[in-house]
């Protein structure tokens, strides 16, 4: 794991920013630091050892010297594939699983992606050809972000590699602010920062002299409607685990009470043939959030050494303004912390390296949004999740008609425009802009309109691949994941998010995994020799932390929010109203528990969004 950057450009300091980009990445790459340039382009890594040799440095040029690349991320089967490519007569430099891409690209041109299996993603300049091109795996595991200015290009693994590079100058991109208060999730090209866009996932820049950037595919999965046998699920997710297993690394495991960190953490404690090493957050309050009891239960029966991670209420504000700046994102929940706290913890326990369960839900239809989407009954299940990832029976949304081509709302959006109406009184008047429902209906048009959303699906699979490029892309793998592992030096592998096991999800039978019973039951099935019975049928349970307003409250708690919404540099936010924000804000103290609840996803919105423009001088 490793943080990237490189810049197209004639002008003379090109260096200096490659340089000063890296240096603001550290956290990325603490182990190494290397720079290759010629005449108008400068490409730089930072490197976090976690394979190859030592000397293994990048950026990695390919025999002529006229092809360069940089890479973030892991490539898996890569000894088969190196095999293939030096029968082929290509020369390796390094020991590096990185390198594969440089050949594999020499040998197909941009046929290549094909024969990536990974989480990554990288920069390659072609000297012959005079094109730079920058790819981002088929989820957004790895973030990657680009600016244009004139005729230069910046692209880095952060959007503060940019600002400290001075390629552009850090401000509000009013409109992603206005997107994420509307819904959220912002559309897959946008970051929260003027002038830096986001490559989308399963997508690659292209830039050749004289013409503008363009983005264009090269993943596109195929869903289905099919019998996928119970057999062929449990060997391909075996063998996902099994590729991030490292047999120079022993790596570390995200573990909850549910099945999808379970599965992971039996398959690798198996693999081992010892116990592995499990980190699970606790939140200081365990009634309807905290599942620590049950992890220590899913500890014991699989024989992990559990090791606990207390998240306090100070803990919630004194660690987020840290958290935000890594991330570079808003949070609506303190789980940003939880993530935070939990990556520094496996650092400090001496692991560069963690195993988590993300995207078991995407693709097996795990979610309660998804089970409501398919009147299995989640609602009455909703619990923490009720106003956030469900929506609420409140009617405000009954005039916002969705596309004609979707036909209906998914339960998740509903939930998010419900959720958004609560800002509305809190924002400025003189910079109001938030056209909730035409906002959601744009972004909706746009990702049709490119084919995102595949024809014929069922509506609980429509709500799953809208989510998983949204909400898995830009907030879970972006701002929970890569941002808070990597400002610990932690590099985070996903077996769910191997695309050829989630290809083969996308197959099964929508009614093979939902149904009054439960979600995932295919998963669920196909873990019978795998996972403990009673943590196999185990509902699952959000990540989520509790409400900060929570009686009693602590001092510093309370100051830390007072500061936040009095600040001078929150007087500059251009979406919320300082005084409002502050009215309301009193008014809440004294409003009944379920208000002050309901309030909560408001309340981090605006301290994370505080602590944004403090952080970053917006």
């Amino acid at each position: 794991m490793c943080g990237i950057a490189a810049i197209r450009s004639k002008e003379p300091d090109t260096l200096r920013g490659i340089k000063a980009a890296l240096a603001v990445m550290e956290h990325r790459g603490p182990d190494h630091s290397g720079i290759w340039s010629d005449s108008e382009v400068a490409i730089g890594h930072r490197r976090l050892v976690v394979r190859g040799a030592p000397t293994d440095s990048q950026p990695i040029l390919n025999e002529t010297g006229r092809i360069a690349i940089s890479v973030n991320g892991e490539f898996y089967e890569s000894d088969r594939i190196r095999s293939r490519l030096e029968e082929r007569g290509h020369i390796f430099r390094t020991t590096s699983d990185s390198e594969i891409a440089l050949h594999l690209y020499e040998e197909f041109g941009l046929q290549f992606f094909e024969y990536l299996r990974g989480e990554f993603a990288f920069v390659i300049w072609d000297g012959d050809r005079q094109r730079l091109l920058a790819v981002r795996d088929r989820f957004g595991i790895k973030p990657l972000c680009y600016a244009v200015r004139g005729d230069d290009l910046m692209i880095a693994s952060e959007a503060k590699a940019l600002f400290a590079a001075k390629f552009v100058a850090p401000a509000w991109d009013l409109d992603s602010g206005w997107h994420s208060l509307a819904h959220q999730y912002l559309p897959p090209e946008k970051t929260l920062f003027q002038g830096v866009k986001s490559v989308p996932p399963a997508r690659y820049l292209l830039a050749v002299e004289g013409q503008s950037p363009v983005i264009r595919p090269f993943w596109k999965p195929v869903f289905a409607e099919e019998s996928v046998p119970a057999d062929a699920i449990r060997e391909r997710l075996i063998e996902s685990v099994k590729l991030r297993l490292d047999a120079n690394v022993r790596p570390a495991f995200s573990l909850s009470g549910g099945i999808d960190s379970s599965a992971v953490v039996s398959i690798g404690a198996k693999e081992s043939g010892r116990p592995v090493p499990a980190f699970s957050v606790s939140f200081f309050d365990g009634e309807g959030y905290d599942e620590f009891d049950k992890v220590e239960e899913t500890a014991t029966a699989l024989g992990a050494d559990l090791h606990r991670v207390p998240v306090s209420r100070e803990a919630m504000v004194t660690q987020l303004s840290d958290a935000v700046y890594y991330s570079e994102g808003l949070a609506i929940n303190g789980q940003l912390v939880g993530k935070f706290l939990l990556s520094k913890a496996i650092n400090k326990a001496g692991f560069n390296v963690v195993l988590s369960g993300e995207g078991a839900d995407e693709a097996f239809l795990g979610y309660a949004h998804l089970e409501t989407d398919a009147d299995a009954g989640a609602v009455q299940r909703a619990g923490p999740q009720a106003g956030v990832m469900l929506p609420k029976d409140d009617g405000s949304i009954e005039n916002d008609p969705p596309p004609e081509w979707l036909g209906r709302w998914p339960s998740f959006l509903r939930a998010k425009m419900n959720f958004a109406a609560q800002y509305e009184p809190l924002l400025r008047e003189d910079g109001f802009n938030f056209a909730r429902s035409s906002r959601i209906q744009g972004w909706l048009s746009s990702l049709n309109a490119t084919n995102e959303i595949p024809t014929g699906l069922s509506f609980p699979k429509v709500g799953a691949w809208l989510w998983t490029r949204t909400a898995l892309s830009g907030y879970i793998l972006r701002t929970l994941a890569d941002g808070t592992e990597m400002a610990h030096s932690v590099e985070g592998r996903v077996p769910f998010l191997d695309h050829t096991l989630f290809e083969l999800a996308l197959r099964i039978r929508t009614a093979a995994n939902l149904s009054k019973d439960g979600s995932k039951r295919a998963l669920r099935e196909s873990l019978r020799d795998i996972v403990p019975e009673p943590i196999r049928v185990r509902p699952k349970h959000p990540f989520l932390a509790p409400p900060l307003l929570k009686p009693p409250y602590p001092d510093v708690v309370m100051q830390f929010i007072a500061d936040s919404i009095h600040s001078s540099a929150f007087a500059q936010n251009p979406f919320f109203d300082q005084r409002k924000v502050g009215a309301w804000f009193e008014r809440l103290k004294g409003s009944a528990s379920a208000e002050k609840a309901d309030a909560d996803p408001a309340l981090m919105t605006i301290l994370s969004s505080a602590m944004l423009q403090e952080r970053y001088s917006l």
